[in-house]
Order: C-alpha cells, then structure tokens, then sequence
C-alpha cells in the first residue's frame, strides 16, 4: 500500500499511516464500558502507523479520550490510548484516534510488516479473517 495516500480527514497522526481496509480488533471495551463477565466485543481498523491507529469502535459509556484499553490485532496483543472521539455514520459506532501504549512482539510485528508491505497483500490477508 502506498503510505502517500492521505490519511483520512479525522486521522492526526504526523507518521506514515496505510490503510488496512477494516482489519478486525478485539476491542477490550464493551458497549457498557468495563463490566464483569460482558462480551468481548470488536472493532474496525482503518488506518496503521507506528504510533497509532484510526479504528471505528462501537459506542460505548466508558468510551473517551485517554482512557487505555486492552486489544488483540493481528494476532498479537497490546494496549491503546484514545487520543479522541468523532461521531460515525455508522449509528451506534465512533471514530477514534487511538496511541499505540504498548504491545506484545507479534502485534508490532505485524504492524511493521502492515507498513512495510508495498503491495498491502499482508492486511488484505488479514482483512479476510472474520
């Protein structure tokens, strides 16, 4: 994927960033907030860089700027920072800018390879598992 293609317009990162076409994440937050015993639920990714994210997340009470939440992406795991809430299109859902805080070895690994794979076969790859 070209990494000059621009970013979308709700996306604040300074960093290259590659679209992924919707790769499904494990979202740690559930449409309650955090609750005992609540679903796991999922989340759309965007957009990847480094340092970050653009995912459209389901909408949810707990959901605000800098709260951390645990996620699983790409078969690795990690945890993000919300940088910033948008409405969405999609009702009952939210744009969000997200920090990558920290992740395991497979998750930044996988981020490396989204970002250096020009012909973006690996998050098309990815973008396929449901």
């Amino acid at each position: 994927m070209d990494p000059r293609i621009p970013g979308h317009p709700a996306d604040r990162r300074l960093d290259d960033r590659v679209p992924v076409d919707g790769i499904e994440m494990a979202w740690g937050l559930t449409r309650r907030g955090w609750g005992h015993g609540a679903a796991e639920t999922n989340a759309r990714v965007i957009n990847v860089s480094r340092g970050g994210l653009l995912a459209l997340v389901p909408r949810s009470r707990g959901l605000r700027a800098n709260v951390e939440v645990p996620i699983e992406l790409c078969g690795g795991h990690g945890r993000v920072r919300v940088t910033y809430v948008r409405p969405s299109a999609r009702r009952g859902w939210r744009l969000c800018g997200l920090d990558l805080v920290d992740g395991d070895m497979q998750l930044l690994a996988a981020i490396e390879q989204i970002l250096s794979d020009t012909t973006g076969a690996f998050a098309r790859a990815w973008s396929a598992v449901r």
